[in-house]
């Protein structure tokens, strides 16, 4: 087992600022799984992440189109290809394709579409199915910072 000790990479309110400006950075295609694009912005010189670690980030999220981030959050914890993180954001940290994993300390964006993210029910709906954090068919775009596997 690989113990990779935690590197501070980036201070959330830059990772927001990433995650919500549309015209920082030109994406590529991953060459894998249809549905990702990404953009590393920092690349990591830690461990690779491999599946089954479980994983340590710094990230925010938003809806293409939109600047205000639906979710935030700093030393999230978990398992790597467990389905505990919607399937594109497993993909974003393990790689497919020309993407390769991130390493500790690198900094990737990401742009997920629906079918890898939340799909046609959206996330975080009122009852009545109105006023939806992330809409249904929702692009969704991730700055992640990998800060530590183990």
């Amino acid at each position: 087992m690989i113990i990779a000790f935690f590197q501070p990479v980036w201070s959330l309110g830059l990772i927001k600022a990433y995650a919500a400006d549309e015209n920082n950075l030109i994406l590529d295609d991953s060459g894998g799984t249809a549905g990702i694009q990404y953009a590393d912005v920092k690349e990591g010189t830690g461990a690779e992440a491999l599946e089954f670690d479980l994983a340590t980030i710094d990230y925010a999220g938003t809806v293409v189109g939109q600047t205000k981030p639906f979710d935030s959050a700093k030393f999230f914890r978990f398992g790597l290809g467990q389905g505990e993180v919607v399937r594109g954001f497993d993909i974003a940290v393990l790689g497919d394709g020309k993407m390769k994993p991130m390493r500790v300390g690198g900094v990737r964006v990401v742009e997920i579409q629906p079918e890898l993210a939340y799909g046609a029910r959206g996330a975080g709906c009122k009852k009545d199915g109105t006023e939806c954090a992330v809409p249904p068919d929702a692009v969704l775009r991730f700055t992640i910072a990998l800060t530590n596997i183990k």
